[in-house]
């Protein structure tokens, strides 16, 4: 079902930014973005039987990914640089305790999961704390997330809690 929506956005938006229409700010990334979402939630819940309501934390990690995977691969370039200026990091287990433990203990209690979202408020919440570290050490959200997954400072934050 996800390949099915995504494939059709990857022609899109490709098509929209090669004739010039990508997200030039933030406001307007953000209204793609809620598009995005918005077209998923209906794409999912047209194609199960019976129908399927994608929960907040799987629609918005679900656009977030496909966003991740835009600014990787996603083409012309200006698209792609779109998506790594603007994306949201794509929450999880990682980068909830990266994002906590790096503000104070700030959220979600451990052990982390993207399934402790449940409101659009608590996902925008750590999208902000996330943008907060961001703004500090610069970079993006995106390049934020790779951190989260592969610094060994992060790996040794995380499995401090016990976690793996």
């Amino acid at each position: 079902i996800f390949d099915t929506w995504a494939a059709g956005w990857v022609k899109t938006l490709g098509r929209d930014a090669a004739s010039g229409e990508v997200p030039a700010t933030r406001s307007e990334f953000e209204l793609l973005h809620a598009k995005l979402a918005s077209a998923l939630c209906t794409h999912w819940r047209d194609a199960t039987e019976p129908a399927f309501e994608l929960s907040i934390a799987h629609r918005y990690k679900l656009v977030d990914l496909f966003m991740r995977w835009l600014a990787i691969k996603g083409k012309p370039d200006s698209l792609k640089k779109a998506a790594l200026e603007f994306g949201h990091i794509p929450l999880d287990r990682k980068s909830l305790h990266v994002v906590s433990e790096t503000l104070g203990g700030i959220g979600l209690e451990g052990p982390f999961s993207m399934g402790h979202i449940h409101t659009k408020a608590a996902y925008d919440f750590y999208q902000q704390l996330a943008g907060v570290i961001v703004a500090q050490a610069g970079g993006t959200s995106l390049l934020f997330d790779a951190f989260c997954w592969y610094h060994q400072d992060c790996q040794a934050l995380y499995k401090k809690k016990g976690e793996s």
